[in-house]
């Protein structure tokens, strides 16, 4: 197993360019995007919804894997109660710029599993409550008929979906992980506010468990 990515968020001055979230992220519709107080102090990076043209997303390569977890801390600001489009999630993995698996935070304070825009699978309600911290895990296998996905909440498994098709296009590798305010395309909704925090990416589909990210 390689940590393929980690991320405390913690030494950047704002969402700008050089020395802001901008010199390692690639970001758009940066309105929509602020730094906020982390869960150990520090800083967390937050995302809006935005409007149904100016969806922010942030997102950044890693090294492929047939198979990833992806570890982080979720703050719910507001959680997001009323989603009118299919296309709707928050955080996923793509290969290149290709929607594999993704994963929604959903109205009833659930998190629902998708395929792009086909949904998976979802938990149970009620995992979520405005205005906490959270530390989530999604492991991931890459595959067209045994793929998986499996999500904890604070080491909790809440989402266990097996025999899965999660290979979204050609390649059965993904190398990407990306952020957006649910997304473009979409009507009617009150407007997610998530803040992002102590951020890890393997390449294996076996969570690390939860973790902090100290930046020195």
């Amino acid at each position: 197993m390689a940590i393929q990515l980690i991320e405390g968020f913690d030494v950047y001055n704002g969402v700008q360019t050089n020395i802001g979230l901008q010199a390692n992220w690639n970001c758009t519709n940066t309105t929509y995007l602020s730094m906020q107080t982390g869960r150990f102090g520090g800083q967390a990076v937050e995302v809006d919804d935005g409007t149904s043209s100016s969806s922010p997303t942030m997102y950044k390569t890693f090294t492929a894997s047939t198979s990833c977890t992806f570890g982080f801390a979720l703050y719910t600001g507001v959680l997001n109660n009323s989603w009118v489009s299919t296309s709707a999630w928050h955080i996923g993995l793509r290969s290149g710029v290709t929607n594999y698996v993704n994963i929604l935070f959903n109205a009833a304070g659930g998190i629902t599993a998708k395929r792009d825009t086909v949904e998976l699978g979802s938990s149970v309600s009620g995992l979520f409550t405005s205005d906490n911290w959270y530390y989530i895990e999604v492991e991931t296998v890459i595959s067209d008929t045994v793929g998986r996905v499996t999500v904890y909440v604070n080491g909790a498994s809440v989402l266990n979906l097996t025999a899965q098709d999660t290979k979204n296009g050609t390649s059965t590798t993904v190398d990407t992980i990306i952020m957006q305010g649910g997304g473009t395309g979409f009507s009617g909704e009150t407007g997610g506010v998530y803040w992002y925090d102590d951020l890890y990416v393997t390449d294996t589909g076996t969570k690390l468990g939860e973790s902090r990210v100290e930046t020195l």
